[in-house]
């Protein structure tokens, strides 16, 4: 007969060891492609005219603090491409339109916005990953006139944030506890957006991707 020891050694083979059940889900890198859905809130602007100005597909790659967003049209024809570099607190922006490539401090709120209200409301699924809803109604402080406009964030426990060397933390940054993988953003005077995740792939991402496709002077906007 087996000793009460060997049979314990025996099924333990079976089941996944206490730490690899409770093991945190690591921080991701890779790559999300997603659709882009536009409604037009200008008159005589169709919403495929302007989908077609600001993008119907994004592809953002993501590794560490380092976040490079790619805005296509239905033609695949390259609009705008973001640079977000989050240890450094900026942001870079380049247009094909453009002689020169765009930058700004995360820090600095150029719109001077005010949020109004934060709140959960349930649960939705992205491919599979089941997401916790926060919406935030947000003021915009503009001249001529002031709007407020909802910003709708999908976030999973699958995706936790990476907080290391982070200055772009902001308000909204800090309420939300997981990595955003779907948002709307609902009441701007142009259009309404959703950003919907067709593909999630998780990949060792080369340091040398994360740059703009041009080499242009920098203007500080």
């Amino acid at each position: 007969m087996k000793s009460i020891s060997s049979i314990l050694l025996i099924c333990s083979l079976f089941f996944p060891q206490e730490n690899s059940l409770h093991k945190a889900p690591k921080i991701f890198e890779g790559i999300i492609t997603y659709e882009i859905i536009t409604k037009s809130n200008i008159e005589g602007v169709s919403d495929e005219r302007l989908s077609e100005i600001t993008g119907t597909k994004l592809i953002k790659y993501v590794k560490g603090n380092k976040v490079l967003s790619k805005y296509y049209s239905s033609q695949n024809t390259l609009i705008e491409e973001r640079l977000l570099l989050k240890d450094e607190g900026k942001n870079f922006s380049y247009s094909p339109k453009r002689d020169s490539i765009f930058w700004y401090y995360c820090s600095e709120d150029k719109n001077q916005t005010k949020i109004i209200d934060v709140k959960s409301e349930g649960h939705k699924k992205f491919l599979g990953f089941k997401c916790n809803i926060t919406i935030f109604e947000i003021k915009f402080l503009s001249e001529p006139i002031d709007y407020t406009v909802e910003y709708v964030y999908y976030c999973s426990k699958k995706f936790p944030k990476n907080n290391e060397k982070n200055a772009c933390t902001d308000v909204i940054d800090s309420t939300l506890n997981s990595m955003v993988i779907a948002w709307d953003v609902n009441g701007f005077p142009t259009c309404d957006r959703k950003f919907v995740p067709q593909k999630i792939e998780r990949k060792k991402l080369d340091d040398s991707i994360f740059k703009l496709s041009k080499d242009l002077p920098l203007k500080k906007v």
